[in-house]
């Protein structure tokens, strides 16, 4: 993450605004050109450290925070495929149930049926044997 900031001194040659490049490299006039090697303490030096270390742990919390936020709709979205699966295993068994349910009425029904069938069959054929 680059950043470009400059720093601003007075020109000892001419009293124009001069910066320092953002690389730390020159300190530039704009007005009469003079450049020199800048020359950081060690106390500028810690302190850029510092800032640039700030900045990049702020971005790096925000990306895993981003990837976080991320993982947690994957996991709520599978949860909710999961839950969803849940529900139709559930009417499924319903679904089940109730089939044999009717399974069983329709078979107890085609007994009876038959049962009768028989019995007047059996009726039928015994009249003319008796």
């Amino acid at each position: 993450m680059s950043e470009n900031k400059n720093i601003d001194l007075k020109c000892p040659y001419c009293g124009a605004l001069r910066h320092i490049d953002s690389n730390f490299e020159f300190i530039v006039c704009e007005y009469c050109g003079a450049s020199e090697p800048y020359r950081e303490s060690e106390k500028v030096k810690i302190e850029r450290m510092r800032s640039q270390t700030e900045r990049q742990i702020a971005a790096d919390k925000a990306q895993v925070q981003k990837e976080t936020e991320l993982k947690k709709a994957e996991i709520n979205n599978v949860s909710q495929s999961i839950m969803g699966g849940l529900e139709l295993l559930n009417k499924g068994d319903e679904i089940i149930s109730k089939t044999r349910s009717v399974m069983r009425t329709i078979f107890a029904g085609i007994f009876m049926i038959g049962l009768i069938i028989f019995l007047i069959i059996a009726l039928v054929i015994g009249r003319h044997f008796f």
